[in-house]
């Protein structure tokens, strides 16, 4: 019993010792070394090693010492991107390493030993089924999805798709949800492109639909049973689309 007790005494010793020393003991500090650990939701961020560049990705680019020349691009559905200075880029199939290569040979033009860094821009998922996209369709070049950034306005996402085709009408049709029905918004693309009218260049909400329709001539308005054609045709289109991709 005594030395059953003794080596009680001797155990409870050691375990107060062992808790005193690892008290005393501060708990190394990421933020100290000016480390911090990802977390899951910021690993998501980033994209997988070799990752390829593909239509509709966003290019955060920097250029050292340029803050001017530093900015995002969005890759066209031709694979391109245009750039200030170097104009248009293939970036389709590249790595964001062999953009950043690419970039610098093409301004050493310009500047002795640029620095150019590209990464995926903060409105990116590399995922990009999991993406919100702007449906923008009818008389564009390049009809398609395109990615939501939040505060961008028609004439960014007509750009993205090329630009208005000759065939399109003065006017352009927003299908905009709300809470429990569409309704529809006229933008006067040309008084934006050719007369600088930017209150007609309205800031597209994650769930709008941008299509351009054809026109008929100088100054061809949409309305009545036509602006309701549209719509309806426009409404299928967008369910269509929304069925499909749940069967992908």
């Amino acid at each position: 019993m005594k030395t059953a007790s003794c080596l009680h005494v001797h155990m409870l010793c050691l375990t107060v010792l062992f808790f005193t020393i690892t008290v005393g003991i501060p708990a190394p500090s990421m933020a100290q070394d000016g480390f911090n650990r990802p977390t899951v939701r910021d690993s998501a961020n980033f994209p997988p090693p070799g990752y390829v560049i593909g239509p509709n990705d966003v290019l955060k680019i920097s250029f050292y010492g340029r803050p001017d020349l530093s900015q995002e691009a969005v890759v066209l559905p031709n694979g391109t991107i245009s750039y200030p200075l170097v104009g248009t880029v293939p970036v389709k199939g590249l790595t964001l390493e062999a953009v950043a290569q690419e970039l610098e040979q093409r301004f050493r033009k310009y500047y002795k030993d640029p620095i150019i860094s590209v990464s995926l821009g903060k409105f990116q998922e590399y995922n990009r089924a999991q993406r919100t996209r702007i449906p923008v369709m009818g008389e564009v070049k390049y009809s398609g999805q395109y990615n939501y950034v939040e505060g961008n306005r028609v004439s960014h996402y007509l750009a993205e798709a090329g630009g208005l085709t000759d065939n399109a009408a003065s006017k352009c049709i927003i299908l905009r949800k709300t809470e429990d029905h569409y309704q529809t918004l006229e933008v006067d693309v040309k008084a934006i492109f050719e007369k600088g009218n930017m209150a007609e260049d309205i800031v597209i909400l994650e769930t709008d639909t941008i299509y351009v329709p054809k026109g008929r001539g100088s100054g061809y308005h949409i309305s009545g049973w036509q602006d309701w054609a549209v719509v309806a045709s426009l409404v299928s289109s967008v369910f269509t689309l929304i069925y499909t991709l749940t069967l992908l």
